[in-house]
Formats: C-alpha cells, structure tokens, sequence
C-alpha cells in the first residue's frame, strides 16, 4: 500500500520545530535510533577560532577531555630559549631575547602558532609558537628598534638550529662584521669550521625593503670568500608576515 505524505494542519506547529524551540537538536552519527534519543541531546554551537559561533555544529559529538595534541616537531618554540642554548646563551639572555620577539610578534596581532615562511638561502614553513607579550613586557620594550633587533636574534637562532643543527658558541664583539659564532656542540675544537650569523630585524617592510637589508647585511661580509674554514650566513627577520631571508654561499 503507498505511504501517504502526511501535510501540515494550519496553525499547528511541527514536532521538530518544538523542539528546536525548546533547545533540542538531533544527534548526529545515524542509525537506527529511536525518537528519544535521536532528540535528547541539547543543541550547543561550537566557539570558533576567530570568536564567532559555527551553527549547526554540535558540542556533544566531541570527546570530552581529550589531551592536547602532541607538539609538532619542526615547531619554533620560542619559549625553549629560557632553558639556553649552551655553550654560548644563558636561559637569562635567551629569555630577554625570546621576550622581545613575543612583544613584536604580539604588536604584529600573529596568532600562535603561526606560520613562518623561511626563504632565500633555506627554503620552507614551519610553527611558530610564542606566549603573547603582556602590557608589562611591551612598556619595557617600548624601543621598537631594540625589541626588533633583540627579538631577531631569537627567532634567527631558532631557525638556524632547526636547519642546521647549529648552537650558540658565543656573542661577538663588538668591531666585528657579524653578530654570532654558531657551530655543533660535537665536542670539537671551539671555532673550527664554525659560522659567522648576521642578523637584522624589520618590523614592517616591503619586498624590496627586505632585499635591499640582506645584500646591505651580507656586504658586511665584504668581497674576500670565507677563510680559515668559517661559513658565513645573514638571517633578516620580517614581523608582519612573519618572513625569515637567509642568505648563504
């Protein structure tokens, strides 16, 4: 026998919109479930990320006390730099560093994580991560200019880890054409084919901005190749993209 349609009565309300009225809505999965349960679930709309609610999707389909996901390996973590980076960084002045590239990255408004595109002489993307800057910590890096130097040198060293399994030897001194000797923590002799990092910040600026900072940077270098075994490498640091440039021979 045909089923029949069953067709709305004028003035009667659905049995669905009762319930969505009440604040009920149906249970996702499927099956073979009966009336009750399929409408016994409360409708909560889910947060997104940007803060605004995603209708239609529903709270109670989501395990519950679920542990966070595990930390990406190629992840920047700008927090490591308060353990140091031995031989040549201590936790205190990796965390002022760290500190200073939270407060740029924060006045940029980068979520965190947020992806880092390496370019020029490495190439790739990768997380960063970074606690957001408090009012405290911005007001005592209210010298843009030292907070995107000082903040530079952080995420350089990071970089320059992740690529090339480098560490911190030691600073420079001053007189010198480059910012840090980095090498392998391999036991070896101290500056024995080791690197020679120049780094530069830049809070804003244009693609011919960035350009002109890496040749101006690697000028520093000047003509004469590398001798005495020492590579050489100039890291420039772009906040509002973020963007790292390398350069290397």
């Amino acid at each position: 026998m045909p089923s029949r349609s069953r067709r709305p009565i004028p003035g009667r309300r659905s049995r669905s919109s009762c319930r969505f009225r009440a604040g009920l809505a149906p249970s996702r999965g499927g099956g073979a479930l009966d009336d009750r349960a399929r409408w016994s679930r409360p409708y909560r709309p889910l947060k997104s990320v940007s803060g605004r609610y995603r209708e239609g999707h529903f709270a109670d389909t989501l395990p519950r006390d679920v542990p966070p996901p595990p930390v990406d390996p190629q992840t920047l973590d700008l927090g490591s730099l308060a353990q140091g980076l031995p031989p040549g960084l201590t936790p205190e002045r990796g965390s002022a560093m760290a500190q200073a590239a939270r407060v740029c990255l924060t006045e940029s408004r980068h979520p965190s994580p947020c992806g880092l595109t390496v370019d020029g002489g490495h190439s790739g993307r990768m997380p960063l991560a970074f606690q957001a800057a408090t009012d405290a910590e911005s007001r005592s890096w209210n010298d843009q200019e030292e907070a995107t130097q000082q903040g530079a040198y952080a995420v350089a060293i990071l970089v320059m880890k992740q690529l090339e399994r480098l560490t911190v030897l030691e600073r420079s001194r001053r007189g010198r054409h480059f910012d840090w000797w980095l090498g392998t923590s391999d036991g070896g002799p101290l500056f024995q084919d080791k690197v020679h990092l120049e780094v530069s910040g830049i809070r804003d600026g244009s693609e011919a901005r960035i350009s002109e900072r890496v040749a101006e940077k690697w000028g520093r270098f000047g003509t004469e190749p590398a001798v005495d075994g020492f590579r050489r490498r100039v890291v420039v640091v772009e906040y509002s993209r973020p963007l790292v440039r390398t350069k290397a021979p």
